[in-house]
């Protein structure tokens, strides 16, 4: 992502993205935002509460997903919590990574946008188009699909698991 900011800059449009980082994040990412000539672009900060996460996110135009890579060309398997948290707030989610079970989730909810995290260009013309014409970002949010992720349906099926063992 840092890549296609830096793409964005390079082309004197940097003024249509600000990327939010915040919680847990690694100091280097402060360090590389200013090595690149983006720290303008980028807000990184520390961890919220739950409400004021919420409320954050909420604020956003589109919630910006890193995906884990698979190793040795494997698939990843791995869906990591926010997937869940961001499918129910049913905006654009801008993933980046590999081929996995987690991309196959936010493509098939209706709201997520992916893109491989070599290619920047591809992410820079997606991310011109949508800021010049918000129409370009026209949503369709697999309700049922979203539904069947919620914490309670989820949990239940665990509970069904736990109770057939």
């Amino acid at each position: 992502i840092y890549k296609a900011l830096q793409l964005l800059k390079q082309l004197g449009k940097e003024d249509i993205v600000q990327l939010h980082l915040w919680g847990k994040i690694d100091s280097r990412n402060q360090s590389l935002s200013k090595n690149m000539n983006i720290d303008s672009m980028v807000e990184i900060s520390g961890k919220l509460s739950k409400k004021d996460n919420l409320e954050k996110l909420n604020s956003m135009d589109i919630l910006f997903l890193p995906l884990e890579l698979g190793k040795n060309d494997c698939r990843s398997l791995f869906i990591p919590g926010k997937v869940y948290e961001y499918l129910f707030l049913e905006k654009p989610i801008l993933a980046l990574g590999g081929d996995s079970d987690a991309k196959d989730l936010i493509l098939s909810s209706g709201l997520g946008f992916h893109f491989e995290p070599e290619n920047p260009d591809e992410i820079v013309k997606f991310l011109i188009q949508i800021f010049n014409d918000r129409t370009n970002l026209s949503l369709v949010p697999n309700k049922e699909l979203i539904a069947s992720k919620s914490f309670d349906v989820l949990t239940g099926e665990l509970v069904t698991v736990f109770n057939s063992l």
